[in-house]
């Protein structure tokens, strides 16, 4: 607030500007005044009080692990909604640059499921091929020739139509609509169908997500793409990513040194062993190719099915797995992470923090948040925050001959028992008598409603049903 009162508006930087200065600041408030941001709003940042502030150290000079993070960053799910106590949106963008959101230019998602609308078939037949039910044909040059021109436009400063794209990045995204449905001509099936059976299949021969039935069609396409744009930019790459039937990393060729690579894993369902082992299978192919990495990781799970059928997930509270991910990705150098959704608030400050510094340790920085932010009912809300996390991320916990998503079958009948349920109610409850400081009340009620109460009344609703076996 200004001197009279009235509030004053504070312009931040935008997602990809320069933000060296003010994560600088940041730093210092953490490393050297204790400081932290636990979520956006006054209730959720911890600021020490003491009568000195002595500051005293080498300088730092540092950068983040991960040097872009960006994504569909789902705020306004009832978890993490609930958690930070319904925030206002300005609260919420200050607290993205708080966590080091932004950083280098890019951006990779479906960029090609504009291309039919904008070259219809009877103006581009070439396109498009015979026998290939109207669908883009990969094995066309002259469709290759155009994305490379997109690509050349866009690096040179112009407008690429359908696409907003962030500025002054050194990558253009080229990607098939989302499930894509390929060409069926005689090229393209040459390529797809002795790719057919390419599939991750559970012990009992079920079906999974992230296969390689068209990656050796999409990535021979990507590859005559990145060919043409190197004649005119030879230091700007492509970027694609590996998703669903082009996942698998192509055995019979390898891409051009000038495509970056995005994987698309599901790293809060790892609990499935074979989900598991399929995607870091080939993400380990993809970072010791030697070229740029960045990812989508799916935190959306397992609260999306949930959001979009109206039921109420057991949560997918699962810090220390994510944890030794981080880290591991600072080891494999990945450049950048696109959330699709984003978690909890343990979760997503847990992985932003080692994101920033992989040094860290993750049983450090949990115990310091559940001390810092729930006071004297720290030892009450670790354990809640721990039996739901070894209950989620335990494959002993999970058919893992079924499928790779949470149900609402297996919420609460599986995972959300009856033992377990009253074990947490007994932890909120003790929670609550302890917490002294009406800071740390309503830091424990904002768990209590947002996390036990949204559990509690999907069990409830479940169980009312009658449909339990």
């Amino acid at each position: 607030t200004g001197g009279t009162g009235a509030m004053e508006k504070i312009l931040i930087p935008g997602m990809f500007d320069d933000q060296g200065t003010l994560r600088a600041t940041y730093d210092f408030l953490e490393r050297f005044c204790g400081v932290r941001f636990y979520g956006p709003g006054s209730q959720s940042v911890v600021v020490p009080e003491t009568d000195t502030l002595v500051v005293q150290g080498a300088d730092v000079r540092r950068e983040p692990s991960i040097k872009h993070i960006s994504g569909s960053l789902t705020w306004r799910w009832p978890l993490m909604n609930g958690q930070y106590g319904n925030p206002p949106e300005d609260a919420i963008r200050l607290y993205e640059r708080r966590m080091r959101i932004g950083g280098i230019p890019w951006y990779t998602s479906h960029t090609l499921h504009q291309y039919p609308t904008r070259f219809p078939r009877v103006e581009h037949p070439e396109f498009y091929a015979d026998g290939g039910g109207g669908k883009l044909c990969y094995s066309s040059q002259a469709l290759a020739n155009q994305v490379a021109q997109d690509a050349r436009d866009y690096f040179d400063g112009k407008k690429v139509p359908d696409l907003t794209l962030p500025e002054g990045s050194d990558y253009y995204p080229v990607v098939p609509e989302d499930a894509a449905t390929f060409c069926q001509c005689a090229e393209c099936s040459r390529l797809l169908k002795p790719h057919a059976e390419d599939v991750p299949r559970t012990p009992s021969g079920r079906a999974i997500f992230n296969d390689g039935r068209g990656s050796h069609l999409w990535f021979r396409f990507v590859n005559r793409v990145a060919l043409e744009l190197r004649k005119t930019h030879p230091d700007k790459y492509l970027c694609t990513l590996a998703y669903e039937s082009y996942f698998w990393y192509p055995t019979e060729f390898k891409l051009e040194p000038n495509v970056a690579i995005a994987p698309c894993m599901q790293v809060r369902n790892y609990w499935h062993m074979t989900a598991y082992a399929n995607e870091l299978g080939h993400y380990s192919r993809w970072v010791s190719d030697g070229r740029p990495v960045f990812l989508w990781n799916y935190y959306c799970f397992p609260e999306e099915p949930a959001v979009i059928r109206k039921w109420h997930c057991f949560p997918g509270f699962s810090a220390h797995e994510l944890a030794k991910l981080a880290k591991r990705y600072a080891r494999d150098g990945v450049q950048g992470t696109f959330f699709c959704g984003i978690g909890e608030q343990v979760d997503f400050y847990v992985t932003l923090k080692l994101y920033d510094d992989p040094t860290l340790d993750v049983d450090a920085v949990l115990g310091e948040f559940f001390a810092l932010y729930f006071g004297a009912a720290a030892e009450p809300m670790q354990a809640f925050y721990s039996l739901i996390e070894e209950t989620y991320t335990n494959p002993a916990h999970w058919d893992q001959n079924g499928g790779h998503h949470q149900t609402e079958q297996i919420a609460w009948e599986i995972l959300g028992t009856e033992a377990r349920m009253t074990k947490l109610q007994a932890l909120i409850n003790q929670a609550e008598a302890l917490a002294k400081s009406p800071k740390d009340q309503g830091r424990v009620d904002l768990w209590k409603t947002g996390v036990w109460d949204y559990m509690a009344k999907g069990r409830a609703e479940y169980m009312s049903k009658g449909t339990q076996k």
